[in-house]
């Protein structure tokens, strides 16, 4: 009696699946959070203060993690300054954590965007801050230090929060397992 090919077909169709569903479950990257906003299409005036609430939209976030804030711009090839100046400050409540300024190059030498870009739109980001304590409440502000009509160009500010480092990603945690005296 000859055996039918479905079985095998079967098997590997459910393997497929198990790899699948299993590989959704894996956090990809580290970056927990992100949240850009649009500058107007004249430029950024320096009054404007962009405020951004940087916590993590992850549900599964532990009391020892630390986390690294990156800034970013978003902008056009052709009609943006060179490097934009920033001034940003971390709060909480009414006390600053931690304020600086920070300039973003995005046209560095020989004249070609700087960062990440396809469709003529390139994003260039650099971490600011690495390795801090983080709380619900706390308040990103961003500022302009550069020429409001030298911003034309740019399309959003914005800011990326990452995990720190590498927190061990595990399928099961066998330390919480307790045995049963009968």
């Amino acid at each position: 009696m000859k055996k039918s090919g479905c079985g095998g077909i079967l098997s590997l169709a459910f393997a497929a699946l198990f790899l699948l569903v299993s590989s959704g479950c894996r956090r990809v990257e580290n970056t927990v959070w992100a949240e850009f906003c649009n500058i107007p299409a004249d430029g950024w005036d320096p009054i404007h203060v962009y405020s951004l609430q940087p916590w993590p939209i992850d549900s599964i976030v532990h009391p020892e993690d630390r986390f690294d804030i990156a800034l970013g711009c978003r902008f056009r090839t052709g009609d943006h300054p060179r490097f934009l100046h920033l001034s940003y400050s971390l709060s909480l409540e009414d006390s600053i954590l931690k304020s600086d300024t920070v300039t973003l190059e995005l046209l560095p030498p020989p004249n070609r965007p700087g960062g990440h870009g396809a469709y003529a739109v390139y994003e260039v980001i650099d971490t600011v801050m690495r390795n801090i304590e983080l709380h619900p409440g706390t308040t990103l502000d961003l500022r302009n230090l550069t020429n409001p009509a030298q911003t034309a160009g740019i399309l959003e500010i914005g800011a990326r929060l990452s995990l720190s480092g590498h927190r061990e990603e595990k399928w099961w945690d066998f330390s919480t397992i307790r045995t049963l005296s009968l």
